[in-house]
């Protein structure tokens, strides 16, 4: 991680699963994904936090519009934070397959990032 701190001044990992988070230790991990929480994400003094989106336990179109949502907001937070600077790196650690999620949150994703909206 330290290679990729010295690129991206946060890393969002979206997580679909509750149990992926424990395997991670020193970190935050957030539950929820308003303005207000993810402006808390972006000043927290760790450069990497967890959002716990679980996913995996919702129907495609719930989970393109979350993943959607979330995006906008860590944008939206992104401009207006005291100190903007810096790139975000998001990781996706989803893989619910049988949900066919994926690729739907990947593309999501890069797709919302990619608008700029």
């Amino acid at each position: 991680m330290a290679d990729l701190h010295r690129i991206f001044s946060k890393i969002l990992v979206l997580d679909d699963d509750p149990t992926g988070s424990q395997t991670v230790y020193d970190m935050p991990v957030y539950t929820h994904f308003d303005l207000d929480d993810l402006l808390s994400a972006h000043r927290d003094e760790s450069r990497t936090v967890y959002v716990l989106t679980n996913s995996r336990s919702l129907h495609k179109k719930e989970t393109e519009e979350l993943h959607r949502h979330l995006i906008q907001n860590w944008m939206s937070v992104d401009s207006i934070a005291d100190d903007p600077g810096g790139e975000t790196l998001v990781i996706s650690r989803g893989d619910s397959t049988l949900r066919e999620h994926y690729p739907l949150e990947t593309d999501t994703v890069k797709d919302t990032l990619a608008s700029g909206i």
